[in-house]
């Protein structure tokens, strides 16, 4: 109730989003995941990434009811009333429900409180399962671009320093609110406008076709002219081209609500944003590749990696405990073991022809790449029905 009515004072058009972390980890541990499977399953959810679900069941050999229930969690939202059925439906034991029990609860008593409108039910506001055990929450304002309110329940945390009772609460983030309280669009005739931000070049020209094939064409857009940015007010959209890489800052702060970014980029720089849709464009994988029949290890030394992705590097090492020493370069990555700079590479790999024309080929498949619509979460609280129709008819267009 507190952290309701402070976001009421705060902004005159605010949400509270609530989740339960007893209902994620019973599903969880019913499928008996490791801890590892575990991780990559929250953020997923956190993504609100359904293909990167299934994916990740599909791969780990998970059970198709794991995989269906906890997609249809990832996605479920709306007001407890609105969704109860379908969460009794995903319950699969003793805790799932006693986390439906606790929801359902809380919802009758802030109904009775006076301060249930404007709290929904999001189970992508998770965390980690090992610090938080119950209720989790999210606040947010119109026109600000992230979370300005979190808390939940941490028991298991206040155990460790001896006590054994209940420990609940909130923060509010008050730089954040006051800086983006005086830069908040005033624009009300930007009300109701959907901003996409689209990578420049030919992944974004096929981006926007899917677009204009979902019904939110611009004709502008084709027209030849150095203008960055385009609207359509009657399809109630505005495009702007940004370079690649930056497509998820862009987002991420709020300055457009959805945009088209290829997977490499999200798994190199991690952004606070929902993975709605896998686009199926700009299809390649990220590779190690080498020069041929070259063997590495067993010399002791940290392998040399040349790349332009030195976290997916880094990561994908690590998961194999193996040491290396990243050199970041910034093109003509094949050059580096040619000429003695590095042992290996990391890069993208779309056909194969650049490194079989340098005597080299792929030794390990990292991740499969394409392109993702993204979604600033905020702006997504606030424009879910105008977001969720667009996606579907995307998908729909795809069908056809």
């Amino acid at each position: 109730m507190l952290a309701k009515t402070s976001l009421d004072a705060l902004g005159k058009s605010s949400r509270l989003d609530i989740s339960h972390m007893g209902f994620i980890g019973g599903l969880i541990r019913n499928e008996k995941l490791t801890q590892t499977q575990s991780a990559q399953i929250i953020n997923c959810i956190s993504e609100k990434n359904t293909s990167g679900l299934r994916c990740l069941c599909e791969e780990n050999g998970l059970s198709n009811e794991f995989s269906n229930n906890i997609t249809a969690l990832a996605t479920l939202h709306g007001t407890y009333k609105e969704v109860a059925d379908e969460l009794s439906g995903l319950s699969v034991n003793d805790e799932t429900n006693a986390a439906l029990r606790e929801l359902e609860n809380l919802d009758s008593v802030l109904e009775k409180l006076g301060v249930g409108s404007g709290i929904s039910i999001d189970f992508s506001i998770v965390n980690d399962i090992s610090y938080y055990n119950g209720i989790m929450f999210q606040g947010y304002i119109e026109g600000v671009p992230s979370k300005v309110l979190s808390g939940g329940r941490y028991d298991d945390l206040i155990r460790k320093f001896g006590k054994h009772s209940g420990a609940i609460g909130f923060a509010i983030y008050i730089d954040l609110l006051e800086e983006q309280v005086q830069s908040r669009k005033n624009d009300m005739e930007d009300s109701g406008i959907i901003n996409i931000a689209l990578p420049k070049g030919r992944l974004g020209e096929k981006a926007y076709e899917i677009f204009e094939k979902a019904g939110f064409e611009c004709s502008e857009i084709k027209e030849e002219s150095r203008k960055l940015v385009f609207e359509n007010r009657s399809k109630g959209i505005r495009y702007f081209w940004v370079k690649p890489s930056d497509v998820s800052i862009y987002v991420e702060r709020g300055v457009a609500d959805i945009g088209v970014v290829g997977k490499d980029i999200l798994l190199e720089d991690v952004k606070d944003v929902y993975e709605l849709l896998d686009l199926g464009i700009g299809v390649c994988k990220i590779c190690v590749a080498a020069e041929k029949g070259k063997k590495l290890g067993g010399s002791g030394k940290a392998i040399k990696v040349a790349t332009k992705f030195p976290n997916i590097a880094l990561n994908h090492y690590a998961n194999q405990g193996v040491e290396i020493d990243v050199i970041k370069l910034n093109g003509s990555i094949e050059l580096a073991p040619l000429l003695g700079l590095s042992d290996v590479i990391v890069d993208i790999v779309e056909t194969g022809k650049t490194l079989y024309a340098n005597n080299m080929e792929p030794t390990e498949d990292i991740a499969e790449i394409s392109a993702r619509l993204i979604s600033n979460k905020a702006s997504y609280k606030f424009n879910q029905t105008k977001i969720d129709d667009l996606c579907s008819k995307i998908q729909r267009g795809e069908a056809k």
